[in-house]
């Protein structure tokens, strides 16, 4: 999950940019937060990664290689664990992601 976060910023990001990785544990949750300071991605595609059953076309859909895959396979795993995720902007410019998931 992860690593399909950082690879994705890496993807699309290709000349660089600077990318922050975090874990906070909390009683009844742990919160990973994969931020990125790159070219960030649309409003209108926020929005949708932001709607619970929305998920990323896969690339033969699109016909866009590696466009989407990596997120979608993050939102599955996050799904598969019971947890949370949500997109934003990482200002100035960038994107956030936070993973929600129950401590066991």
């Amino acid at each position: 999950m992860l690593e399909n976060l950082i690879r994705n910023s890496i993807l699309h990001n290709p000349a660089g940019c600077q990318i922050l990785v975090s874990v906070d544990m909390q009683k009844s949750f742990c919160c990973f937060v994969v931020q990125d300071k790159g070219q960030g991605v649309s409003s209108k595609a926020l929005k949708e990664l932001n709607q619970e059953n929305y998920l990323p076309a896969e690339p033969e859909a699109v016909g866009e290689e590696d466009h989407g895959l990596g997120l979608r396979i993050v939102k599955q795993i996050v799904r598969l664990h019971n947890g949370n995720i949500e997109f934003s902007q990482t200002t100035p410019h960038g994107l956030t992601v936070k993973i929600f998931l129950q401590n066991r």
